[in-house]
C-alpha cells in the first residue's frame, strides 16, 4: 500500500512539475494575446505550457488604437520540483526551468 502511494504521489510530482504557467498583463489590459501565431486570449492572460526549460516563445500583443507590441518570454527561473525529481530520473531537468511568475507589457498609443 506504501509502494502505490508513493508511486502516486511521486507521478503527480512530475507531472504537475513539467507545467510551467506565467500571467501576461499589459497597460492598458484587454490586449489580444499571440503566442508563436496563435491567439490564446486577452489580457490578463494565465499562459502555460509544457516546453523544456530555455525555451523562448514570440508574443504578439494587439489592441485597437495601439501599436502591436513584439515581446518574447523566457523559462528562466529555477522550478523546485523537477530540480528535485532530476535526481531520481534525469528527465525532470528538461523542465527545471519555468516562466517568472508575471510579464506586463505597456502598450504605446497610435496617436503618439
Amino acid at each position: 500500500m506504501n509502494k502505490v502511494i508513493s508511486t502516486i504521489l511521486l507521478l503527480s510530482f512530475f507531472v504537475t512539475g513539467c507545467s510551467s504557467y506565467t500571467t501576461i498583463d499589459t497597460n492598458p489590459s484587454k490586449a489580444k494575446v499571440y503566442v508563436d501565431g496563435s491567439y490564446v486570449g486577452n489580457t490578463p492572460l494565465n499562459y502555460g505550457d509544457k516546453s523544456i526549460a530555455g525555451t523562448t516563445k514570440s508574443v504578439t500583443l494587439k489592441k485597437d488604437g495601439y501599436k502591436d507590441k513584439h515581446v518574447k518570454i523566457s523559462k528562466e527561473e529555477a522550478q523546485v520540483g523537477p530540480i528535485i525529481g532530476g535526481f531520481f530520473l534525469l528527465a525532470p531537468f528538461l523542465w527545471s526551468l519555468g516562466y517568472p511568475d508575471n510579464y506586463t507589457f505597456e502598450m504605446e498609443s497610435k496617436d503618439l
